[in-house]
């Protein structure tokens, strides 16, 4: 379903699937979707979205002993083709999202978050059979969130990560608090 008013849209029931089975839940599914675009970027030419709201967002992914995964994966290039393929990139001025879910292999987490300019990119990068990567860089600007049962509380953040079938890295992260931040960065060989 959806719905268009003056530079707002709203679409109910979003289902992407994955490479799940039909016995599990899909890789994404959102309950309502609501946008707000940038009218004066989109007259420069530039689409930015102002306002975007999510609810009842979740998220299922799951990464057997082998390496094997539901993410779902662009088709195979060919040699002429470039090296990494841009998937998307995304820039939102305003994020909210209401109630969600992670559900990453058996461990679900809830979160509920809203914050200012958002961004998230991602990247294929295909190599060796069974050695191609997924690149991404996500960020998210004076932001409050609230999972698990935590107060509340402002930070910024930004995340480089690398995701393979055989494992990832946390290429790099920073958190900024009120009054301090933290680095960190992380390998996982093999799920």
């Amino acid at each position: 379903h959806l719905r268009l008013s003056p530079f707002t849209a709203q679409l109910d029931q979003l289902t992407i699937h994955g490479l799940e089975p039909p016995s599990a839940p899909p890789f994404v599914h959102i309950d309502r979707i609501t946008v707000g675009v940038d009218l004066a970027a989109l007259l420069g030419g530039k689409v930015v979205l102002s306002n975007v709201s999510v609810v009842n967002p979740s998220v299922y992914i799951h990464v057997d002993h082998a390496g094997h995964s539901n993410i779902p994966r662009p088709p195979h290039r060919g040699p002429s083709k470039p090296w990494q393929q841009r998937l998307f990139s995304i820039t939102i001025d305003h994020l909210r999202l209401e109630r969600g879910v992670i559900l990453f292999n058996d461990r679900r987490i809830r979160l509920s978050a809203s914050g200012g300019r958002f961004t998230f990119a991602m990247s294929y990068l295909p190599s060796a059979v069974g050695h191609d990567r997924y690149h991404g860089e996500v960020a998210w600007k004076d932001m409050e969130v609230a999972a698990k049962r935590w107060i509340p509380f402002p930070s910024s953040w930004s995340v480089k990560f690398t995701i393979g079938r055989q494992g990832g890295s946390l290429d790099q992260m920073r958190w900024e608090l009120p009054h301090s931040w933290v680095e960190a960065r992380a390998d996982w060989p093999n799920w």
